[in-house]
């Protein structure tokens, strides 16, 4: 209850809402998307697969980069990054360049939800930090549960998926830009003594 009550914790929670909007979002309509132009639906399942296979090792170097470069910079260039990608996606042709979207994302993704637990750790240390960053989480299922069924509704009724793409995009470009605000905000009561500073 003191954590939701930093502006910290609502710079966090909308990067991490579009982040599972766009991540179950893409991984559910991709397929048919990538099929639509004409990409056989064998070569358009190695899509997802490019997007695991790339997120193992980046998950491991990305939390290596936190440590040393900082999780706020790095949270704000992930969002821009996956942002970018995704908004690509309304000009995709080639099946080389659904690769390139899917090494992206494979390094945006793990890259977003270890940079919003490290934030969420020198923001309010480690007291009741499991609590929090479900709190957080939760807000993560939240865009993931809407995020499919943007995506149908807008293919349902525009015949394409360009709307929901660019609502993905802006909702991680102005999510991402709002946390160059971010700064850590002591809570009362709590040792920071281990946590670095943002």
């Amino acid at each position: 209850t003191q954590a939701i009550r930093k502006r910290s914790y609502w710079y966090l929670m909308p990067t991490y809402l579009f982040a599972g909007y766009a991540n179950l979002m893409i991984f559910t309509h991709i397929i048919p998307y990538a099929t639509d132009m004409n990409i056989s639906a064998m070569n358009a399942s190695t899509i997802l697969t490019i997007i695991g296979v790339v997120a193992i090792p980046s998950g491991i170097l990305i939390g290596r980069l936190i440590d040393v470069a900082g999780a706020k910079i790095l949270l704000i260039l992930f969002s821009l990054l996956m942002a970018g990608a995704i908004f690509s996606l309304v000009w995709v042709q080639e099946l080389w360049h659904f690769y390139l979207i899917a090494a992206i994302l494979g390094v945006a993704n793990p890259g977003i939800g270890l940079a919003v637990i490290a934030l969420s750790v020198d923001a309010f240390g480690k007291r009741n930090i499991g609590t929090i960053i479900a709190s957080l989480d939760g807000c993560h299922s939240i865009g993931s549960a809407v995020g499919p069924l943007v995506g149908g509704l807008v293919y349902d009724i525009y015949g394409n998926y360009d709307l929901a793409f660019q609502l993905a995009a802006i909702g991680l470009i102005i999510s991402g830009l709002l946390l160059m605000f971010f700064k850590s905000e002591p809570v009362p009561g709590i040792n920071y003594s281990n946590s670095k500073s943002v």
